[in-house]
């Protein structure tokens, strides 16, 4: 396992000395540290900060976000997951990085998208689902829950779905 080594510009120890890659990784977001994308999570839109690059290597949906044609260039807002469970996604260990199913729909000129991670409930899968699809989510939760993505999204259930709003 690769090591961060100790500055040596000072030769003194730094937060990096002893240290595995994934446990400076973890430093350097818990800590803020050459963050260089914005999250704006959950209804509250709350600000959370990470590392393009590192999501772009472990997730092919982030690296289409980030490096893509429609690449997001501003604060990038995820309005249907909360605050506690983004950061809680962010501070996996990159070795532990999940598959990510994106859902996205065009609607005129736009595209609306969705980030779906193997925690999410059955009802926020749902909620989600239909904000980004719209009324007619449930054949695309049918058609999800039928391919080879359904092995990570285990609590999707397509027997329940939301009533209008």
């Amino acid at each position: 396992m690769a090591t961060c080594k100790p500055s040596s510009q000072t030769g003194l120890d730094s937060w990096q000395s002893r240290k595995s890659l994934t446990e400076c990784l973890g430093h350097s977001l818990e800590n803020k540290m050459f963050t260089n994308v914005t999250f704006k999570v959950g209804r509250e839109q709350k600000c959370v900060q990470a590392h393009r690059q590192i999501l772009s290597i472990r997730s092919g949906v982030f690296e289409a976000m980030f490096y893509g044609p429609l690449a997001e260039q501003d604060e990038i807002v995820i309005p249907e997951v909360e605050h506690d469970i983004f950061e809680q996604f962010l501070s996996w260990p990159v070795s532990k990085f999940q598959v990510m199913v994106c859902l996205t729909k065009r609607r005129n000129d736009s595209y609306n998208q969705g980030l779906v991670v193997p925690e999410m409930d059955n009802a926020s899968l749902h909620r989600m689902m239909k904000i980004v699809i719209g009324q007619d989510y449930p054949a695309v939760a049918r058609a999800l829950a039928a391919t080879h993505y359904r092995r990570h999204i285990p609590l999707l259930d397509v027997r329940h779905y939301l009533g209008s709003p």
